[in-house]
């Protein structure tokens, strides 16, 4: 496992490093449009990031649009970039499904499309940069499986209209369903914050007896991890999250009940999408998924993060 981390790693490495040769006047002639699902959201402005100084770096010009998770909006923001004849699109999906057409009418335009972070369920497209999430679920079930010591109730928090939040949810059920001591007690769709909070009272009250719990994302945990702080059983139940956010990094660090989350590396996504793109535009031959490797964080580890 380590060795295989490890190659990817250098992979990596040896494709950013790749777009910092780009010649500057192939690349001053670059456009390229990137649809956003949230500019204040964490993880996503963290991709974001990662685009714009890798374009910056090399001259390309990068166009920014922000859906607030709206999938007609990110649709007519593609439309917009095809009209406009951008060079390539980078896309993070938020409705895998719904974003079908908009990558259809991209590829009618011969307009590649990169997906980043999520992938779409059709259409054509040229890579898909992200992590492998089934593996993300997977390194949470067995933090979980070997914190119980293989015995224990544990509540998932889910996202259903997202593939890579689903997959996350596959892998953790495939690791804790070879622990026949560990049981499901429960599942519910984690509602976005504010909302989360009251969601959380209803779930420990409904669920008196669970050991864990599971959240899809940092921003849909942390909110559960609060409620069980004020009511005084955040001994009793331990949280694990996905993402690594500053405010759930903290959270780890605190070692009050949030014991992990689980690190990807949005700014890697985000300058590996601009680096495909230019290699795509250039004519080179581009893998077709192109793995960004994830981390557990837990209080051993945080303070490396937290840097």
């Amino acid at each position: 496992m380590r060795k295989e981390a490890t190659i990817k790693k250098l992979v990596i490495a040896t494709l950013l490093a790749a777009v910092a040769s780009a010649p500057t006047a192939f690349a001053k002639d670059i456009s390229l449009g990137l649809a956003i699902p949230y500019f204040g959201q964490e993880f996503w402005a963290t991709v974001q990031k990662g685009a714009e100084d890798e374009a910056a770096k090399t001259g390309v010009k990068l166009v920014v649009a922000e859906s607030y998770n709206d999938p007609t909006k990110q649709t007519a923001q593609v439309e917009s970039f095809v009209a406009s004849k951008v060079d390539a699109i980078l896309l993070p999906p938020v409705d895998p499904q719904a974003l079908i057409p908009a990558v259809e009418e991209a590829n009618k335009a011969g307009i590649p499309v990169i997906t980043v972070g999520t992938n779409v369920a059709g259409g054509k497209v040229t890579s898909f940069v992200g992590s492998n999430n089934i593996t993300v679920g997977k390194i949470a079930g067995k933090y979980i499986v070997d914190r119980l010591k293989g015995k224990g109730s544990v509540f998932i928090g889910t996202w259903p209209g997202n593939q890579a939040t689903l997959d996350r949810v596959i892998g953790l059920k495939d690791v804790i369903g070879q622990s026949p001591g560990i049981k499901i007690a429960g599942e519910q769709v984690a509602k976005l914050p504010p909302d989360t909070t009251a969601q959380a009272e209803a779930v420990f009250t409904a669920y008196p007896d669970i050991n864990a719990m599971f959240g899809i994302s940092d921003v849909q945990t942390l909110p559960f991890w609060k409620v069980a702080k004020e009511r005084g059983i955040n001994d009793k139940i331990f949280f694990v999250g996905v993402d690594a956010t500053k405010e759930g990094l903290a959270a780890v660090a605190e070692k009050s009940g949030y014991a992990a989350t689980v690190a990807q590396q949005p700014v890697t996504m985000g300058a590996l999408g601009v680096d495909t793109a230019l290699k795509v535009i250039k004519g080179e031959k581009v893998p077709e998924y192109i793995e960004v490797p994830v981390s557990l964080v837990t209080n051993d580890n945080v303070k490396e993060f937290m840097k």
